[in-house]
């Protein structure tokens, strides 16, 4: 490693989550009310399974987030005090499985052929600040593409159960906080 990376450039990946979830947070209520699974004939199958995921209520969602902003800002810090070992790992995982998961957003709109939560963000903000990291990490050469290759798809592959198990756990305190 011949350069090392200032530790703050490290912070525009939960910086950028934020403001992409920020968007997701102001417009899912509105859009999935938009949305009746059982009601709307015009859905195809894929979107009926989608809204079936992805519809939730702000403070659902709101609660999701944080969990999964728990895991961003972990990674983070993992690979500020660790950033020539395991630490950048599982940095890159997280940066991999976030700049993919912006593309899934894109699909998503194509989809719904229109906007979709996110969107927006995904495009301007998570794919440009994922692609400025990517390359501050490649010049500094804390990672190579085959780093970069692997953790990308093991980030890609481990977001699923991550969101799942985050709105799996909303899920949970949403209804014991609605019964208390």
């Amino acid at each position: 490693m011949t350069d090392s990376v200032n530790p703050v450039v490290l912070w525009l990946l939960p910086m950028s989550w934020l403001v992409h979830d920020l968007e997701e947070i102001a417009t899912i209520d509105r859009w999935s009310r938009r949305w009746d699974p059982h009601e709307d004939d015009d859905l195809t199958p894929v979107q009926r399974r989608f809204i079936g995921i992805v519809a939730s209520t702000r403070q659902r969602f709101t609660i999701a987030v944080g969990f999964v902003g728990s895991v961003v800002v972990g990674a983070t810090v993992a690979g500020m005090f660790d950033p020539n070992g395991f630490g950048i790992r599982i940095y890159t995982t997280i940066l991999g499985g976030y700049v993919l998961h912006a593309f899934g957003h894109v699909g998503q709109s194509i989809v719904f052929r229109g906007y979709t939560p996110g969107v927006v963000t995904a495009v301007l903000v998570v794919i440009p600040a994922s692609i400025a990291l990517y390359r501050r990490l490649l010049s500094v050469q804390l990672v190579d593409i085959g780093v970069i290759t692997t953790t990308g798809f093991l980030g890609l592959v481990l977001f699923v159960p991550i969101v799942v198990g985050a709105n799996w756990l909303a899920g949970r305190i949403d209804r014991w906080v609605r019964t208390s």
